[in-house]
């Protein structure tokens, strides 16, 4: 984020809404070698796990901003155990 600031005229908001959208991108395709070693994935597959992955990177990049890694680092906990365990 201290790069874009100093580079572009976005505004401390702008840059945090796309360092948080980027940041779930690259969650969600490090979930991509997992599926590949559950299934042999198709395209639907590979977009539903980007998708899904996506968002919640999205959900807990937003927790990361307003109330720290702990709370984003505990729903990504909380969200394993949930969809592992039960």
């Amino acid at each position: 984020p201290i790069l874009l600031q100093k580079f572009t005229k976005l505004s401390k908001k702008s840059i945090a809404i796309l360092s948080i959208i980027l940041c779930a991108l690259l969650f969600a395709v490090g979930h991509l070698p997992m599926l590949y070693k559950i299934v042999d994935p198709n395209t639907y597959d590979v977009v539903r796990v980007l998708l899904l992955n996506g968002f919640a990177g999205i959900a807990f990049g937003l927790l990361y901003y307003r109330y720290g890694l702990v709370a984003s680092m505990l729903s990504h906990f909380i969200a394993d155990l949930v969809i592992h365990v039960f």
